[in-house]
């Protein structure tokens, strides 16, 4: 069992392959498993239409909609 799993999230994890629909699963402070998990968390979020970034760093520009803007 993992403490959070984040589930059906349009996922971009920062390494530079293409964005993808699926689940990222927390064990402490570490990201344990990306893809499809199978096992359930403590506790589970509904991310559909929504982005999980995990490895993101902020870096503070507070310019945090650049994030989303288009070219």
């Amino acid at each position: 069992m993992f403490d959070l799993v984040i589930r059906n999230g349009t996922i971009v994890e920062g390494s530079g392959q293409p964005s993808f629909c699926g689940d990222v699963a927390i064990r402490g402070e570490w990201v344990a498993e990306m893809g499809t998990v199978t096992h359930r968390g403590a506790r589970e979020i509904d991310a559909h239409g929504k982005l999980v970034t995990p490895g993101f760093t902020d870096i503070q520009t507070h310019y945090d909609g650049q994030l989303i803007w288009s070219d």
